[in-house]
């Protein structure tokens, strides 16, 4: 051991500290996750700071031990689908009251957009605040890139959690943006013959037809005619 380099002895504290800080920070999310399973508990689980939790989390320099990390991204995101599945919840989990689901979802996108679990959590919290209450410019404005890396995975339940938000969230001023990610995946979803996908098609054209833009995009994209 005493013939060790010394950039060699500091790789090993590194890594030790590393793993005792990722431990540290799993073990609390995990706790935070169980608790927000409990129906009627989650302004009380806001109230005690599992937002500045995952803020933590997902700002932390250890990779291990932020959303980089798979499964510290998963229990994150399903934790504020949890939150988000409260109404009264749901207008203290978007900005200007708070930013840190928005961002914890950008760095999740960033980290873990090809992973079909990680990207559904997302896109489930977002459809429950996508229920109009005024916060669908919002949305729109911070998230957009996280839906539309969830319609190009490779996954028709993601697909389809990402489509019944998109179609919410069209009475945005920015709904023009969404245009180019909604085309695609109700073609995708049209071409599947199942009775639910096709319901969620419907649902979206009908939404997409009050507007005079997208309702060309539909005649153009050849979706409908």
């Amino acid at each position: 051991a005493d013939n060790k380099p010394e950039n060699a002895l500091v790789t090993e504290e590194q890594v030790t500290i590393a793993e005792r800080q990722r431990m540290q920070w799993h073990a609390i999310i995990v706790e935070i996750f169980k608790y927000s399973r409990e129906p009627g508990d989650e302004l009380e689980i806001l109230d005690e700071g599992a937002l500045r939790v995952i803020d933590k989390i997902n700002h932390c320099e250890q990779a291990t031990a932020s959303l980089a990390n798979f499964e510290m991204a998963i229990y994150c995101a399903a934790t504020l689908v949890n939150l988000a599945c409260s109404p009264s919840c749901r207008p203290r989990l978007l900005p200007p009251r708070q930013t840190v689901l928005v961002e914890a979802f950008n760095a999740i996108t960033a980290h873990h957009s090809s992973e079909n679990s990680a990207m559904l959590w997302c896109v489930v919290a977002l459809g429950y605040l996508s229920v109009p209450f005024g916060g669908e410019d919002v949305i729109v404005a911070t998230s957009l890139t996280t839906l539309g890396a969830a319609t190009a995975i490779d996954s028709t339940t993601c697909r389809k959690a990402a489509i019944a938000t998109l179609a919410n969230l069209f009475v945005a001023s920015e709904r023009n943006r969404m245009i180019e990610y909604i085309l695609p995946t109700i073609k995708a979803l049209a071409a599947l013959n199942e009775l639910d996908s096709a319901l969620l098609v419907l649902s979206t054209i009908y939404n997409m037809s009050f507007y005079d833009t997208p309702r060309i995009s539909l005649v153009e994209g050849s979706v409908v005619v």
